[in-house]
């Protein structure tokens, strides 16, 4: 049994999937909150939605500290920790979606790594 059917009275403007093609959804959103997995950061850049990394200290063995770290470094984010009160993380969300450079960075990083593609050299084998 799915999810979707296992909840009942659900409201009309409420949607419920067992799954949802992550770059599916992206072309819908305008913030992506994210535990700072590679894959979600290269969706993000490729969507051009700018992110905001939720650090866990229990990821520690994971590069998921480094990526958040980036995604500050380069302003196409913010990062917080997962122990943050809620209202930090509320006006964190808040300064990226009112805040256009996160998105002017974002599109920026995407057009310098498609540029990079198109100049790639290709060798013959």
């Amino acid at each position: 049994m799915t999810l979707s059917n296992k909840i009942k009275n659900i409201p009309e403007h409420i949607l419920l999937t067992d799954f949802v093609p992550q770059k599916v959804l992206l072309k819908h959103c305008d913030l992506m909150l994210t535990h700072g997995g590679l894959n979600s950061i290269k969706e993000c850049i490729y969507s051009s939605v700018p992110m905001l990394g939720i650090s866990n200290h229990l990821h520690k063995q994971t590069d998921c500290q480094g990526n958040i770290a980036r995604i500050a470094h380069h302003h196409i984010g913010l990062r917080c920790r997962i122990t943050d009160k809620s209202v930090t993380i509320l006006k964190k969300v808040e300064s990226i979606l009112s805040d256009p450079s996160f998105k002017e960075n974002i599109l920026l990083l995407k057009e310098k790594i498609d540029s990079q593609k198109t100049n790639e050299i290709r060798i013959p084998l």
